[in-house]
């Protein structure tokens, strides 16, 4: 039998440094920029919060404040989101430091009894007297938990 399957649908997707993409959330729309790769880990995004009713005339100005590890070139491709690239910001630095992170190990009641740093190469463990609250938490997200972003960081 001969596959419907055409290799012109595919939609194969490289995210560069600086990228920014438009996502669509059904509601409005949201906007993540691709900062960092990682050669194990997902893209590291910064995620603008907010939730437009109208695509950005400069999605260059959107306020990227949070980090998050998502594989957006993948769900692109997948077809998991609906997502376009606006434009690569010609400003964003190519090479800047890996993002810390911090993840916590937990007790068998899953309450966290220390946190960890992770660097993108290393693991230290943090210490107890530093304020770590407002690094991002090592986790790959999913699809749905990447969409409710916009939800959730509102609140």
């Amino acid at each position: 039998t001969v596959s419907s399957f055409d290799l012109r649908e595919l939609q194969f997707i490289v995210a560069e440094i600086g990228d920014i993409y438009e996502i669509d959330l059904t509601r409005g729309f949201g906007y993540a920029k691709v900062t960092h790769h990682h050669q194990t880990y997902p893209d590291v995004l910064r995620i603008d919060p907010r939730n437009y009713d109208h695509p950005l005339e400069d999605p260059g100005d959107a306020n990227f404040e949070n980090i998050v590890l998502y594989p957006l070139a993948q769900s692109i491709e997948g077809g998991r989101i609906r997502a376009r690239k606006c434009l690569n910001d010609p400003h964003f630095p190519r090479v800047l430091p890996f993002p810390n992170f911090r993840f916590a190990i937990r007790d068998r009641q899953g309450h966290s009894i220390y946190w960890w740093i992770w660097n993108g190469d290393s693991i230290i463990p943090a210490d107890p007297d530093q304020d770590i609250s407002n690094l991002p938490i090592r986790r790959i997200l999913s699809r749905d938990e990447f969409i409710e972003i916009w939800r959730t960081l509102l609140k």
